[in-house]
C-alpha cells in the first residue's frame, strides 16, 4: 500500500485494500492492531464477509458502512426487504420450533448443538447457516458496480465457499492487483466446497507454505499435532500441556488464578451460558472480546466456534461433550481449541475420558 510518494503527483489516486476473513471476532481484533498505528494509515477495509455481502445488498448500509453506498445499487434488495438475524422475535419462534421439530424426529441428535435450542452457541450458529449469504453472494456477482480493491487479502479462505472466493476476485481493481488468500485445511471447520485445485480463476502467482509457527509454544504445537498423526513425547509437552479431570470447582480454581496474572485466558466452552452464570456467581469478571481488543489482560468466555483467528497466553478448553457432527469435525474443532494457546493449554473433561482424548492422549489423561 506504500505510495512512494505518488499522491502528491497530478492525478494519482489513493490505492485501496481490503482484508476480509470468515470470523467477526477477528475482524474486529484486525480493527484493534490497526488502531494502535500511527495516523494517518492507508486506506484499508477490514470487515468480515457475511458483515461486507449484508451492508452491499441492503438498500441503505448500516452506520459505519456508509463507504459502501454508492456500490451494487443495480442489485441491492428493494425498500422493506429485510435481513433476518437471530433478535428478530417471530424469526426466533419460528427457528426454535423447527429445532424441536428436528429434535423430536431424531432424539439420539436432540442434545447436539444445532437443535438445542438453549444452546445459545448452537443456535447463533444455526442462524448464520440458515440465513441468505449465499444467495446474496450469487446476487451481487450479477453486478457491474462493485467496490474495487489494488491489493485483497482473504484469510481463513478454507472456510469461504468457491461462490464467495469468485465474487472477491471480482473486486480488484485490475489483473495486476494483488490478491493472497491465506488458509490451513487443518482448522476448515465448516463444510465447504473450497479446494486449491477448483479455484480455477485465471490467477497467476505462487504458493508459500508457512512451516515455522510464530504462534504456540513448541510443546502445545507437537501436542497439537498428534490429531494431524504426529509423533508427540509426554514428556516434550507435559510441562505446558495439562489435561485434567476437573470439576467445576477445581476449573474455577484454576481459572481464578489465570485471570490474575497479567495475560490473556480464554475459555473454551459449549455451555457458554452456564458458564456466563457460573463464573458470575463466583465473582469472576469476564472481558469482552467481541470488542476487538483481546490483548487486555483477564479472563475471556467464547463459544466453541469463536476462537478462530484468535490467540490467548492460555488457553482452558471445556471438553465436557463433543462439538462436533462426527470424528473428523471433532478433530478439526479441537485443533483450532489446542492452537488457540501462546503458553499454555489446560484441557478439562470430567467423569468419563472423551473419545478423542482417550484414542490421542491417552498418555495425558490422569
Amino acid at each position: 500500500m506504500d505510495d512512494h510518494g505518488q499522491l502528491s503527483l497530478p492525478g494519482e489516486r489513493q490505492k485501496r485494500a481490503l482484508f476480509i476473513c470468515f470470523n467477526k471476532g477477528l475482524s474486529s481484533y484486525i480493527q484493534g492492531i490497526l488502531a494502535r498505528y500511527e495516523k494517518p494509515l492507508p486506506d484499508i477495509d477490514v470487515i468480515h464477509y457475511d458483515m461486507f455481502v449484508n451492508q452491499l445488498v441492503r438498500n441503505r448500509p448500516k452506520p459505519g458502512f456508509e463507504y459502501l453506498a454508492g456500490y451494487a445499487r443495480d442489485v441491492r434488495y428493494p425498500t422493506g426487504y429485510q435481513i433476518v438475524y437471530s433478535n428478530n422475535e417471530r424469526y426466533v419462534g419460528l427457528l426454535k420450533r423447527a429445532q424441536q421439530s428436528v429434535a423430536a424426529r431424531y432424539p439420539r441428535r436432540a442434545s447436539d448443538y444445532y437443535l438445542n435450542s438453549s444452546n445459545v452457541e448452537g443456535f447463533e450458529w444455526l442462524v448464520d447457516e440458515l440465513h441468505t449469504i449465499e444467495q446474496a453472494t450469487k446476487r451481487l456477482l450479477s453486478s457491474n458496480h462493485l467496490p474495487a480493491y489494488d491489493a485483497i487479502a482473504i484469510d481463513e479462505v478454507q472456510d469461504f465457499s468457491l461462490t464467495s472466493i469468485r465474487l472477491l476476485l471480482r473486486l480488484r481493481e485490475s489483473n495486476n492487483s494483488m490478491v493472497f488468500l491465506s488458509g490451513d485445511e487443518n482448522q476448515k471447520i465448516y463444510k465447504r466446497d473450497f479446494t486449491w485445485k477448483e479455484l480455477d480463476e485465471g490467477l497467476k502467482g505462487r504458493t508459500v507454505t508457512l512451516n515455522k509457527n510464530m504462534r504456540n509454544t513448541s510443546a502445545i504445537r507437537h501436542f497439537s499435532d498428534r490429531l494431524l498423526g504426529a509423533s508427540c513425547s509426554h514428556e516434550s509437552a507435559c510441562a505446558m500441556v495439562h489435561v485434567v479431570n476437573a470439576d467445576d470447582g477445581r476449573t474455577l480454581d484454576l481459572l481464578r488464578r489465570l485471570s490474575a496474572l497479567s495475560q490473556t485466558t480464554a475459555l473454551i466452552t459449549g455451555n457458554r451460558d452456564r458458564w456466563e452464570s457460573t463464573l458470575r456467581t463466583a465473582r469472576i469478571s469476564v472481558e469482552n472480546a467481541n470488542r476487538g481488543d483481546i490483548s487486555k489482560p483477564g479472563l475471556y468466555l467464547l463459544g466453541d466456534l469463536q476462537g478462530k483467528g484468535l490467540e490467548f497466553d492460555n488457553v482452558v478448553v471445556d471438553y465436557t461433550r463433543e462439538a462436533g457432527e462426527d470424528e473428523d469435525a471433532e478433530k478439526r474443532i479441537r485443533y483450532v481449541h489446542f492452537t488457540r494457546a501462546r503458553r499454555r493449554l489446560y484441557i478439562r473433561y470430567r467423569g468419563t475420558p472423551p473419545k478423542l482424548l482417550s484414542q490421542y492422549y491417552k498418555d495425558f489423561l490422569e
